[in-house]
């Protein structure tokens, strides 16, 4: 026989369901993509995680848990962002369309911004906007790093995360680094999961991993699976690819990232992975040599991945790794850095690849 005290929770229980299924109900018409006006390409992303709380996603920035204030307004539960601005004057408004939630807008005091934050939904991305950390459950911690995986992925997860404690010692000592915070590593199960956890959905396949350093935190975010089609070395080393780019940061502190073809370079030389050949690139074999100066002002990531490794390897074999250092806190500038202009540096540097590689017109 039921008690009574029994019986009252179950009628409590059921009481409060309905009222707690309606308010699921109503966040969930917040949740999608919106794509922010004043920024070309940015998304930020709205879902319900899994206690039914509102989450905002601003890309570079931890989740952010919304309260409600008032009718499709809600403010920030946390008190202030990475970069020290007090969020308790911010909030975030939803605009209502003939039948569905159409825009939002960050709302931000005028001593932060000049203008508020606008962003209108994309209804095309619907589908992506979830918790995609709902399933990192899997936890596992060293000295320096802190991982967050998919238990089912525990075999290839650990297959990387060796790959990163065999190479951490070796490169804390290269790169004269000491006194890093523990790094949060965060590890997805397929392409598609980590882009939306970036807010990219539907970016290329070749953005695989990345980055994040603000004061006291720091992070790196990658895919398991990587490039369909490239070598297993790939996976198992795009840690350790994005944990260099994370030291070449702490070498110049505060400062941009170093050009491209030098981020890259590096990281594949030092990280992982220098995944094809000189004489597999055609522009090469018919002596078109893109300078580094045309690499960097395009922002040219496909010849950056392509010649990146071969690029360090030159300059370690002509001046040594101190000279790879140099060039970072420099910011890439190799007259002030090498004692050569970039004009001299391009003619070395193909003559070291002709004669290294053995390149031969076709």
């Amino acid at each position: 026989m039921k008690s009574f005290v029994s019986i009252y929770l179950i009628i409590l229980y059921l009481s409060c369901t309905p009222a707690l299924s309606q308010k699921v109900d109503q966040l969930s018409q917040y949740v999608g993509y919106y794509e922010v006006k004043e920024i070309p390409d940015m998304l930020l992303r709205v879902y319900q995680n899994e206690h039914h709380k509102l989450i905002l996603v601003v890309p570079g920035e931890p989740d952010y848990e919304l309260s409600e204030l008032s009718d499709h307004r809600f403010g920030f539960k946390a008190e202030e962002n990475p970069s020290g601005m007090k969020l308790k004057d911010y909030s975030v408004s939803f605009s209502l369309g003939a039948d569905k939630v159409k825009a939002l807008q960050i709302n931000r005091p005028k001593r932060d911004f000049a203008t508020n934050l606008t962003a209108t939904r994309n209804d095309k991305l619907d589908p992506y906007a979830v918790d995609t950390d709902k399933s990192l459950t899997g936890k596992y911690e060293t000295k320096a790093f802190a991982y967050h995986y998919d238990l089912k992925d525990s075999v290839k997860v650990f297959k990387m995360i060796n790959a990163l404690e065999s190479a951490y010692s070796r490169l804390i000592k290269e790169f004269g680094v000491a006194n890093m915070p523990k790094i949060s590593v965060w590890l997805y199960s397929t392409l598609e999961v980590y882009h939306n956890a970036m807010n990219t959905p539907l970016a290329p396949a070749w953005q695989s991993g990345s980055i994040r350093s603000v004061k006291d935190y720091q992070e790196i975010r990658v895919s398991i699976e990587q490039v369909t089609g490239q070598p297993d070395s790939l996976s198992t080393g795009a840690l350790v690819h994005e944990y260099v780019h994370l030291l070449t940061l702490q070498i110049r502190p505060g400062q941009q990232q170093p050009p491209v073809w030098l981020w890259e370079g590096v990281a594949i030389y030092k990280g992982c992975c220098k995944w094809i050949t000189p004489d597999q690139l055609n522009y090469l074999i018919n002596g078109n040599y893109p300078s580094i100066m045309e690499i960097e002002e395009k922002q040219d990531y496909g010849k950056s991945y392509e010649l990146g490794y071969y690029i360090t390897e030159y300059i370690v074999s002509t001046w040594g790794w101190d000279a790879v250092l140099k060039l970072i806190r420099t910011g890439g500038k190799i007259q002030a850095s090498l004692g050569i202009s970039p004009k001299q540096f391009d003619k070395d540097f193909f003559n070291f690849l002709t004669r290294h590689y053995h390149l031969t017109k076709k």
